[in-house]
């Protein structure tokens, strides 16, 4: 048997992977309120516009752009992608 070196795990790929976790729930609770208002709310008419649009096509995005927002400034870290790190 040859004496290979053992494996060690980049540590940068937990950082990614949590952030690409956080990216999913995201998109996943973004993707089930819009569909819940669309689907949930009547045609009840607020601004001229029926509510279910006002909630999935404008308050909804204002408020996923918001949390992006935060999540980009503070939740997430900038990883660097050079090979070369010790």
């Amino acid at each position: 048997m040859e004496n290979k070196p053992e494996f060690v795990e980049d540590p940068r790929f937990h950082v990614c992977f949590r952030e690409m976790i956080i990216s999913y729930i995201f998109f996943f609770a973004f993707f089930v309120l819009v569909m819940l208002a669309t689907y949930t709310l009547g045609n009840h008419f607020v601004l001229g516009l029926p509510l279910w649009f006002l909630v999935a096509g404008i308050i909804l995005p204002v408020v996923f752009i918001i949390i992006a927002y935060i999540l980009t400034e503070y939740v997430f870290e900038d990883t660097p992608l050079d090979p070369y790190l010790e």
